[in-house]
């Protein structure tokens, strides 16, 4: 990160992340949407990497 950059708090050093997308069409009902993407993001103990699982 840049200098004066500040890491958001979700970014923690030594954190799992896992974002989910889901593919919900106009007009369909969102209560039955399923996730289409499942990704898990590391970030290091030294927080200065990121890995996606």
């Amino acid at each position: 990160m840049g200098q004066g950059a500040q890491r958001p708090e979700f970014a923690e050093p030594g954190r799992n992340i896992l974002p989910a997308g889901l593919d919900a069409r106009p007009g369909e009902d969102r209560s039955t949407a399923r996730a289409d993407t499942v990704i898990i993001v590391h970030v290091t103990e030294a927080g200065d990497r990121a890995y996606l699982i």
